[in-house]
């Protein structure tokens, strides 16, 4: 019982606050953006040691890209 407890806890610890659904309907209310991906894409960011979300959006006709950090809701833009 005490396994299945800690592995609880250890996954709600490592869990991000934000999921990818989630993350890409911030990036659109807050950019005014469209995104155009259609699959989940995750980069390790080395600095954190954690995982980002890689979002593509259009807006105005070019094609943008956003990595979202699921655990603090940084958003960077990379053009």
């Amino acid at each position: 019982m005490a396994i299945i407890v800690g592995m609880f806890i250890l996954f709600e610890l490592t869990s991000p606050n934000y999921t990818y659904d989630e993350a890409k309907e911030i990036i659109e209310t807050e950019y005014n953006v469209k995104v155009v991906e259609s699959d989940h894409k995750k980069l390790m960011d080395h600095d954190v040691g954690k995982e980002v979300y890689r979002i593509t959006v259009l807006k105005d006709s070019q094609t943008l890209v956003y990595t979202f950090n699921p655990y603090s809701k940084e958003i960077l833009f990379f053009k």
